[in-house]
């Protein structure tokens, strides 16, 4: 089986810049989905949901029933909501003061 045919097959890239190039539109949109909830910059949003890209093009394995892209939906939407749990708030204050 070709290489080309079998990206085809799997949905896994070649390599972490053919994913970054491939997959780049799917880290923009859940980074805007994700975006209606904070006031954080989406730029922030999706450096940190490119990092979840690549975090899951290492950890992907071919030979799972799953697909490559909804493998790495799931590492970007948890790098996105890591970051911005990270940045919350502890305490909040009264809603008058805010």
């Amino acid at each position: 089986m070709s290489e080309d045919s079998k990206k085809r097959s799997t949905g896994f890239p070649a390599s972490a810049d053919d994913a970054v190039v491939e997959y780049g539109y799917l880290v923009q949109r859940i980074a805007h989905s994700l975006a209606r909830r904070t006031t954080d910059p989406v730029e922030d949003l999706v450096q940190v949901g490119m990092i979840g890209l690549l975090e899951s093009y290492k950890r992907y394995d071919p030979k799972q029933p799953a697909s490559f892209k909804t493998y790495a939906t799931h590492f970007i939407t948890g790098h996105i909501r890591h970051y911005l749990r990270d940045r919350q708030q502890l305490l909040k204050g009264p809603r008058a003061l805010q």
